[in-house]
């Protein structure tokens, strides 16, 4: 399902041209899938494929570089890093409840039911009936040497906030967050399953997260990649491959070269 190659060599062009970014990730994974990217952020869908949209999230992983003992990587040391990663999904406004003074489940059971209206936009907009969660775990390893990309698939399941225990909390005094409420649902085992975060500033306010069971991902695929040295800047190279096709449009006098 995921072309390993590909991947590879994506990750490593992007690696070498220092242009790792969310959306280079979701082209990456596009290109190794076979589907359609999906461009900016106005639908849910990050590229399609087939009848599925493509929810793509990637993780950036750092490791822990111990000086006086072998350092520890999500990969070497899997025990050490969350196998329930929080994901931010995106922002999700309420119309009916106040997440700062209403119910907590009446909150969460609103924020959810705008998610799937959210959802339901791309399937209208590119013709699927199944959202495909794409979580990417990625980041150096502890000797800085190789890079390892972690890819988890999901069928996006929506959860029944009436089966789960939905409660309140407040942010602490010394968060940039403190005097607004984290509303988050858990399953009978105690594990979060799905939040809502709020803030006072506009950084993930009122964002809708979700908990990702990696243990239940239906397909994975790991790799390891050596860390390329940085493509140098070199401007009398990229002068002679411009300069048949180049121009000055408009320049200020005094902006000309003396």
């Amino acid at each position: 399902m995921i072309d390993s190659q590909l991947l590879m060599t994506g990750v490593y062009h992007a690696l070498k041209c220092n242009s790792l970014s969310g959306e280079n990730w979701e082209a990456i994974i596009c290109d190794a899938m076979g589907g359609t990217h999906i461009p900016g952020d106005v639908y849910l869908a990050d590229g399609v494929l087939d009848n599925s949209v493509l929810n793509i999230k990637s993780l950036h992983m750092k490791p822990v570089v111990l000086k006086t003992k072998k350092g520890r990587d999500f990969i070497s040391d899997p025990g050490r890093f969350s196998r329930r990663p929080e994901i931010v999904q995106r922002r999700i406004g309420l119309i009916e409840n106040n997440d700062q003074t209403d119910n907590p489940t009446d909150v969460m059971q609103e924020t959810v039911e705008n998610f799937k209206h959210f959802e339901k936009q791309s399937f209208d907009a590119f013709g699927c009936d199944n959202t495909l969660d794409v979580v990417i775990l990625h980041g150096k390893d502890y000797t800085g040497n190789f890079y390892y990309v972690d890819i988890y698939l999901f069928d996006h399941e929506h959860p029944d906030i009436n089966q789960l225990e939905v409660r309140s909390f407040e942010h602490s005094e010394k968060s940039k967050y403190s005097g607004v409420k984290k509303v988050v649902a858990f399953d009978n085992n105690g594990n979060p399953v799905v939040a809502r975060n709020s803030s006072k500033t506009g950084h993930q306010q009122n964002c809708y997260l979700i908990y990702k069971n990696l243990d239940k991902a239906h397909h994975r695929l790991a790799v390891k990649i050596p860390v390329p040295e940085l493509l140098l800047f070199d401007m009398q190279r990229i002068m002679k491959e411009i300069k048949n096709d180049s121009e000055i449009l408009y320049q200020d006098a005094a902006l000309l070269s003396k």
